[in-house]
């Protein structure tokens, strides 16, 4: 039997709204945001006394698919970057020949217990493991193996996981197991919001390391992950090709993927997606200097740089793509390195629908707390890394709130024309509607395929001709995000995990990518 956690009581976190309120969701807007909100949607009613309102719709149709356009257009630019850009892996490979203490290019197996450590590896950082656990007894076992697993000196390893304190089952479950010394469960002591980064927080106060890394309930990391990822993270000293002190690596991101991505259509639409973010979309955008939304998992930090900006962000419901810009305003970068976590697809489609909900509501939150000053970040981040945040972040959720309008009313045109529609869609407008409609889904339909291509995963990229169902599915959420951060901003609809028993110990033989 494991011995019941306790709360530690002696650690103390001051909430990240307190710290840095600039920076913090607990308030969704701020008094001149629903002023600016309120000025827009009075605009085009104002327009519509001095002007015909089809002008007026005309021209706001006009502005519309620009940034559409736009959105294409950057996307293109980070695919292509992606596809060319290989230094993500390289610049980790060469440096574990380079800067491995022990002299070897590969992973060395962790010595047990019992075992002297090998000289080799006294070098390497002390590494902090926090797992965030919340009525998730049915996969403690699967995660606590995964840990075992992980090729890390023992000495320097260290893994907490978090639990609530009225989560009765979940540490149930945890007192019934024999844990090894590293592994610890932690009581996190009762407060508001009730979320992941909440838990996050108080792990970030308790922990040791020198290194951290958040792992999902869930995750099971490629076995050498944390040595690839503390070689990244340890050459501090030497400049990158670019010119950037290493120094100003805050993080490495390892790439994510499913272990279930054949279960069912869903999975394999979620699967396709993932490869295409993961293997490509970020590798160009950190190729292009563009600030990089985190993964909610696998993302290893320096804890100092980590804690000197406050944590996570326990109002945001998307605290990773919050973090990923705050690093970047904060003058430190993130890469991305050769190593994947497989987790757990979403199978239901309801499921599915409330986690994805949960995302776009927090890109939106992370976006309108990042534009409250707008001079100030355009400032802090410089005019290109500007533009690229307002894509990234903001773009990605105006475009799947505005896609089911366009769709429906390209198809309008198309088969029933009226004359309102040729004084809306004509001219400029009905040259873009189309590029946007027909070359732009076409682009993003190849690169729905790109991803699983890149993984030779060729079965998954033939499903990419149907994604566009799946395109509906996620205007879906969109729409339930935006009602949900009206009425509950900092509800936490959390992803039920476990509904795979057995995950698969090589799901894609080719994890490392072509």
């Amino acid at each position: 039997m494991g011995t019941p956690a306790i709360p530690d009581t002696s650690a103390t976190v001051q909430p990240f709204s307190e710290l840095s309120p600039q920076y913090s969701a607990v308030l969704t807007t701020i008094p001149a945001q629903r002023w600016f909100i309120v000025a827009l949607l009075l605009l085009f009613p104002l327009a519509c006394c001095f002007l015909p309102p089809l002008q007026v719709a005309n021209g706001l149709n006009e502005g519309i698919l620009t940034f559409y356009a736009l959105i294409l257009v950057h996307r293109l630019f980070a695919l292509g970057a992606g596809c060319l850009s290989r230094q993500h892996e390289t610049l980790t490979a060469e440096r574990l020949s380079a800067n491995d203490p022990s002299g070897l290019s590969v992973p060395v197996p962790p010595p047990s217990l019992q075992e002297p450590e090998p000289v080799g590896l006294r070098g390497f950082p002390t590494y902090s493991i926090l797992i965030p656990l919340f009525r998730e007894a049915s996969v403690v076992p699967q995660i606590v193996g995964a840990m075992e697993r992980m090729q890390y000196p023992r000495s320097r390893l260290e893994v907490l996981l978090l639990l609530e304190e009225d989560d009765a089952e979940t540490r149930l479950a945890c007192e019934k197991m024999t844990f090894p010394a590293f592994i610890r469960p932690v009581i996190v002591p009762p407060g508001q919001p009730r979320t992941k980064p909440r838990a996050c927080n108080y792990g970030l106060s308790v922990c040791t390391g020198e290194l951290i890394v958040v792992f999902d309930a869930e995750d099971q990391p490629e076995i050498d992950q944390l040595m690839i990822a503390a070689t990244a993270l340890s050459s501090s000293d030497e400049s990158d090709k670019s010119g950037e002190s290493d120094k100003q690596v805050a993080c490495v991101q390892a790439r994510l993927a499913y272990y279930n991505p054949r279960q069912n259509l869903l999975t394999r639409w979620f699967a396709a997606e993932y490869m295409s973010w993961f293997e490509l979309i970020l590798p160009g955008l950190f190729a292009i200097g563009a600030p990089i939304p985190l993964g909610g998992t696998s993302n290893h930090f320096r804890t100092t740089v980590l804690r000197s900006v406050g944590g996570w962000d326990s109002w945001n419901v998307a605290e990773d793509c919050d973090l990923g810009v705050r690093l970047y305003r904060n003058g430190y970068r993130v890469r991305m390195i050769p190593s994947t976590t497989w987790e757990e697809a979403c199978p239901e489609p309801g499921l599915w629908v409330r986690q994805r909900s949960r995302w776009i509501k927090g890109y939106l939150q992370t976006w309108l707390v990042h534009n409250r000053q707008p001079v100030r970040v355009l400032r802090e981040l410089g005019p290109w890394q500007f533009l690229n945040m307002q894509l990234i972040v903001g773009g990605s959720v105006a475009c799947l709130l505005l896609n089911p309008v366009y769709w429906f009313l390209t198809l309008l045109w198309w088969t029933h024309p009226m004359r309102w529609e040729s004084a809306l869609m004509g001219g400029p407008a009905l040259m873009l509607g189309n590029i946007s409609f027909i070359f732009g889904n076409a682009v993003f339909v190849a690169m729905a395929a790109a991803g699983p291509a890149r993984r030779r995963q060729w079965d998954l990229a033939g499903y990419a001709l149907l994604v566009p169902v799946y395109w509906i599915m996620m205007s879906i959420a969109a729409w339930k995000a935006i009602l949900q951060i009206l009425v509950a901003p900092h509800h936490w609809e959390k992803t039920s995990h476990g509904l795979v028993r057995t995950p698969p110990s090589d799901p894609l033989p080719q994890g490392r990518g072509a």
